[in-house]
């Protein structure tokens, strides 16, 4: 799951707040033009979940991150996710069963 961050300080807080069996890596910011002339950044973060999480708590957790950050977006997929409780369990549900699918 990606996650494109505007503001600087979330990929931080989400990787250190990360519950156990969460994965939590991102690159340097890129700069993009909205319809705002000014540049603004945007860090891309990408999240991974071991089989054995509390989805339910996870998704808690991410929703409360997310929220609080204006401008923030989750995809998977490149499909756009509602910062809900539901899209992103459904979410995470998808992608932990595509990593065990992709398995060794």
């Amino acid at each position: 799951m990606n996650i494109t961050a505007r503001h600087p300080i979330l990929p931080f807080e989400l990787r250190d707040s990360a519950p156990s069996g969460v994965s939590v890596t991102f690159d340097a910011p890129t700069f993009t033009r909205d319809l705002n002339p000014e540049a603004v950044a945007a860090i891309v973060v990408t999240i991974r979940f071991a089989a054995e999480i509390d989805v339910q708590a996870v998704a808690a957790w991410l929703v409360a991150k997310l929220s609080a950050r204006k401008g923030t977006e989750a995809h998977y997929e490149r499909t756009k996710i509602k910062i809900e409780i539901g899209p992103l369990k459904a979410a995470i549900e998808r992608e932990i069963y595509k990593q065990g699918a992709d398995g060794p």
